[in-house]
């Protein structure tokens, strides 16, 4: 063999290596999505109205510990789609034990948090739990709500 082809076979070798590390790589990732979330979150996910900023949700505890505390974060848009929190989201910590299997409802209230003019009305664009606490000291975390559903 000459060198040209030594060359061409090393770099055909590079460039599968290269691929296939991409694709196992990408996969993993992909498989995360996968991952069992501990919990499960519905909203109503109708206009709200801009006097009352607040939104009502139930949260279920779908995993086989006690919950100690959870925080939900929400993401909340004007009629024109734009922001009204003056960060991208807020956070809403709650105290609150939530047994497996349990179904808790609350009220997420937020018309201190919104910056902008009177408008007709609200959407609550993203809700999910960021950080749930375990009675037995354990914690799960998704800062970008990734698990959500």
């Amino acid at each position: 063999m000459n060198v040209f082809m030594i060359r061409k076979n090393l770099f055909l070798l590079a460039v599968f290596l290269f691929t296939a590390d991409l694709l196992f790589l990408m996969t993993g990732c992909l498989s995360t999505k996968k991952t069992a979330s501990p919990y499960r979150l519905t909203f109503d996910s109708s206009p709200i109205s801009a006097q009352d900023c607040s939104l009502e949700f139930d949260f279920t505890n779908l995993s086989e510990k006690e919950i100690k505390s959870f925080s939900l974060v929400l993401n909340v848009f004007d009629g024109d789609g734009c922001p009204v929190f003056a960060t991208s989201q807020v956070s809403f910590p709650f105290e609150k034990s939530v047994l497996p299997g349990e179904e808790v409802s609350g009220m997420l209230e937020f018309k201190e948090d919104v910056v902008m003019e009177e408008n007709d009305f609200l959407m609550a664009d993203y809700l999910y739990a960021e950080r749930i606490e375990y009675f037995d000291g354990s914690v799960w975390e998704d800062p970008l709500g990734r698990f959500s559903r």
